[in-house]
């Protein structure tokens, strides 16, 4: 070791030097985003930030089961679909939530299966509907929607469609309470509800975590990759349904509380199951193995759909015994790329027999429901 008093001299004024340096830089990105942050991140803290009166115009190259131009928009609300009537008093107020795939970003206004029920039910009800999907959202990310903008709305119904995003979520759990409360658990928790910087980190690393869990919009050409199989074990497949318990625990506890929360605003909730391309057979379009399909080195279709079936099964447990109106599309919808071009994303063949299936569900229920807001 060495002992030279000016070498340890050098050494405390370089790290003091390096830790003002450091600090310097931390409060000078700070500054810096708050005066122009170009990345734009729709949650900050434990707030949703929507966007406004916005239209976005995408040149899609990428995925050919979709248009090549998408152009969508969000109304003065924040939400896709139209602008809140001057009668919604006399109007049946109805709002879709889920992540990408209620959202559905990549799908033109209009080809929605939000605005496709919307134009179903609209020739039964005096209806309004919003889509208030957010891609990337979990039930965590639609419990502070819930609490921030769509309870003052005092919808009459909110749709959820939920499940894969919850898939394996345990990055929200620990401030779950707080967030909902308004409290900091701790320092940590304060810190990313107050900096910019912070909050651009943990959303960066929420996007990351979409991606490495195969949750944001690909491609997937089932054609081209029907040889790309992979045959995982009877014990792995074990142990990965087993590693699921403790997500499942926390995901049942985040669905009860939006239905608390809605029941306690007088919002009628239903809860709609997760449908996904993959699982133990082939696919109608193509032929293509989905139970061996290769989704990544441990996990194939048939795995995926498990997984997925377990907070699927959380949904329709939470629906009996809080007889809640629940519609079971994971097990309704067709399994076909048809109507899928990743995972869990629709085509607009997709959102057509969505809509199909949803409507044929709603309508009786409203009928018997709502008989007020009936067109004569």
């Amino acid at each position: 070791m060495n002992k030279n008093p000016n070498f340890k001299k050098k050494l405390r004024k370089n790290i003091l030097y390096f830790s003002y340096l450091f600090i310097v830089i931390i409060v000078a990105l700070e500054i810096i985003l708050r005066i122009y942050n170009p990345f734009h991140f729709r949650v900050k803290g434990d707030h949703i930030v929507l966007d406004v009166n916005k239209k976005f115009v995408i040149e899609n190259n990428s995925i050919p089961a979709l248009d090549k131009r998408i152009v969508w928009s969000k109304n003065s609300l924040g939400f896709r679909g139209p602008e809140k009537p001057a009668d919604t008093i006399k109007r049946l107020n109805v709002f879709t939530v889920g992540g990408s795939t209620t959202e559905c970003p990549y799908l033109s206004d209009g080809t929605t299966w939000s605005d496709k029920l919307y134009g179903q039910l609209n020739n039964d009800f005096k209806i309004w509907l919003n889509n208030a999907g957010m891609a990337g959202h979990s039930t965590f990310g639609h419990l502070a929607l819930l609490n921030d903008y769509l309870v003052k709305l005092k919808p009459d119904v909110i749709i959820f469609l939920i499940g894969c995003n919850d898939i394996e979520r345990d990055d929200l759990t620990e401030s779950d309470e707080s967030n909902m409360v308004n409290k900091y658990k701790n320092v940590f928790t304060f810190i990313s509800k107050k900096s910019e910087l912070c909050n651009l980190i943990i959303n960066i690393f929420r996007s990351r975590n979409a991606h490495v869990k195969h949750l944001a919009d690909t491609y997937i050409d089932f054609n081209k990759r029907k040889n790309d199989t992979i045959v995982i074990s009877g014990e792995e497949q074990v142990n990965r349904l087993k590693s699921q318990t403790s997500y499942l625990a926390a995901y049942k506890n985040r669905v009860n509380k939006l239905i608390t929360i809605c029941r306690q605003n007088n919002i009628a909730p239903v809860l709609v199951t997760q449908p996904s391309v993959f699982y133990a057979g082939i696919d109608s379009l193509t032929g293509a193995n989905l139970g061996l399909f290769k989704i990544d080195d441990k996990t194939n279709g048939q795995l995926w759909w498990q997984i997925l079936e377990l907070y699927n099964n959380v949904v329709r447990q939470i629906a009996g015994e809080q007889h809640v109106f629940m519609i079971d599309l994971a097990r309704e919808m067709p399994k076909s790329s048809l109507y899928s071009y990743d995972l869990v994303h629709f085509t607009n063949a997709g959102t057509s027999k969505v809509s199909e299936i949803l409507y044929d569900h709603l309508d009786q229920w409203m009928r018997e429901k709502f008989p007020d807001y009936l067109k004569k």
